[in-house]
């Protein structure tokens, strides 16, 4: 983590910004409706909030988010590309339930401050936290965690009945949405194949495998990018539920 800390900020912050058209695709194949109450918990410069504001917002889009949809974004320069397209497309201001916040310090609305950080706290807020239909996105990986947090986030986040977490910042962040999840909840996301093969995952698998089951799907030809036109390899949507 240390040496993580070092690199330039987008391979720091395991960013690979999302083309719309991928971004587009993605919101189309889990049928995502108006009525879902959504997450998007790393939404970069916007785009998996472009496609659905095309797929699924009413008029009034800026309204229907603050009741539908909720999301973190840590870099603030993406925050703020962000919030300049929700501007171009709604002529309105990013609602404040789309937050400049690190996903893992954050909860939704109404928890306590601090709970995503203690796991007694966090496993108790969860019993009556805000719940999602659908999670949706493109998390970090390989990202380095805050050195503040990360042995409090390895008590929250890196152990289960199934076995120990890799802390990996694309596992935890799934291993919290997941928490997040309401009863038949759907989750997409594009990330590493990895997930599905490699040893060190085996816990978040079988956590996966008892919760819920699994769905990948192929490659998509146009891949996440780093600003600086680097690509990651191999990414696949896969969709839990």
């Amino acid at each position: 983590n240390t040496a993580r800390q070092k690199r330039p900020k987008e391979q720091r912050l395991g960013q690979y910004f999302t083309p719309v058209p991928l971004a587009r695709k993605v919101v189309s194949l889990v049928d995502a409706k108006a009525s879902d109450r959504i997450l998007e918990p790393s939404f970069g410069n916007g785009a998996f909030l472009t496609a659905l504001l095309e797929a699924i917002a009413p008029e009034n889009a800026s309204e229907w988010a603050e009741r539908h949809l909720d999301g973190c974004e840590i870099d603030p320069v993406a925050y703020g590309e962000a919030a300049a397209n929700w501007m171009g497309m709604t002529g309105q201001r990013l609602p404040h339930t789309l937050a400049c916040a690190d996903f893992f310090r954050w909860m939704p609305q109404g928890c306590p401050e601090g709970s995503a950080l203690d796991r007694r706290e966090y496993l108790r807020t969860l019993e009556n936290s805000t719940k999602y239909d659908l999670v949706i996105g493109n998390p970090p990986f390989g990202a380095a965690f805050d050195t503040e947090i990360a042995v409090r986030l390895d008590g929250v986040l890196g152990f289960r009945d199934f076995g120990k977490i890799k802390r990996e910042s694309y596992a935890y962040f799934l291993v919290k949405c997941i928490d997040l999840l309401a009863p038949r909840g759907r989750l997409a996301f594009l990330c590493s194949d990895t997930i599905l093969s490699i040893g060190s995952m085996a816990g978040l698998r079988r956590l996966m495998n008892h919760l819920g089951s699994v769905h990948p799907i192929q490659p998509r030809q146009v891949p996440p990018q780093r600003r600086n036109g680097g690509a990651r390899e191999l990414c696949r949507l896969s969709e839990f539920s």
